[in-house]
């Protein structure tokens, strides 16, 4: 995410950040769901699922046209990406609206991860 985003801060999951009133920031948190075995005999591969979440912030009162076009920016840098056994899968994007402050989209992608044991 860092190499490809450099329009707006990024808070990354538990690192301390504080959004810098008036100004657009987004939040990428990696949620874990499900393992599984994805193959069997001596070669075991084992996959996990998941979703990478990404908060887009921008201030209220600012219209739509900003938070939307970083979500279908973001959606875009992780649509079929894969690299190093992770594939993304299509992202989907959300309207949330006003949440503390701010006005609020967000961008879901599924991933699988595949790891041979």
């Amino acid at each position: 995410m860092s190499a490809q985003w450099k329009t707006t801060s990024i808070a990354w999951d538990n690192d301390d950040f504080i959004p810098t009133p008036g100004t657009a920031w987004v939040r990428f948190t990696i949620i874990n769901s499900d393992a599984n075995n994805a193959s069997l005999g001596s070669n075991i591969l084992i996959r996990d699922t998941g979703f990478l979440d990404i908060g887009i912030f921008v201030p209220i009162g600012t219209g739509t046209n900003t938070a939307r076009g970083y979500a279908d920016t973001i959606a875009g840098i992780f649509r079929n990406w894969s690299s190093g056994g992770i594939k993304c899968k299509a992202p989907v994007i959300k309207r949330i609206g006003e949440l503390n402050g701010w006005f609020q989209y967000n961008v879901t992608v599924p991933f699988d991860r595949d790891e041979a044991y």
